[in-house]
């Protein structure tokens, strides 16, 4: 399976050595305009994936648009900034190639509710990123606080 990494910063890191990393993946695809920056993505996934140990799917980079990119991929991460999430999810969707979009999906409330509509049409399975939920340790310190076990809050940082 090859899976495309569209949008290069910290969080499109993550999602790329993750993927590296899955069973049943081949090749993950980075995606970007500038070659220097996929070099440097590239290389720092990579330098993820060696601290990591084990075995791996290959790294490649193509400065092909996400547009003519989409045709060779079975599955399509988008993790570039907010303000592009909505037309990208778009561009995807109508190709029918499976999606993993950063949240938020759209900035506004109306557009969201559209949006939501004209993806839902087209059938291509998307999920909306929402990294934290699943997360046991987020779940646990959730339980503990509804159980009473957990003070007041006052403060809440998560990094």
């Amino acid at each position: 399976m090859r899976i495309g990494v569209y949008g290069l910063g910290r969080i499109g890191l993550m999602h790329a050595r993750n993927a590296a990393l899955a069973e049943g993946v081949t090749e993950v695809v980075l995606i970007g305009r500038d070659a220097d920056r996929l070099e440097k993505a590239r290389a720092a996934v990579q330098a993820m994936l060696d601290e990591a140990g084990g075995t791996s799917a290959p790294l490649v980079t193509t400065l092909a648009p996400l547009e003519e990119t989409l045709a060779q991929l079975d599955g399509v991460i988008i993790a570039t900034a907010t303000s592009t999430h909505a037309d990208l999810a778009r561009v995807v969707a109508a190709s029918g190639t499976p999606l993993l979009i950063e949240k938020p999906l759209a900035l506004e409330a109306d557009e969201l509710q559209t949006l939501s509509e004209e993806l839902e049409a087209t059938g291509t399975p998307i999920m909306v990123a929402f990294q934290r939920r699943y997360d046991p340790g987020y779940q646990g310190l959730r339980q503990r606080v509804q159980d009473g076990e957990v003070g007041p809050l006052r403060t809440l940082a998560a990094h």
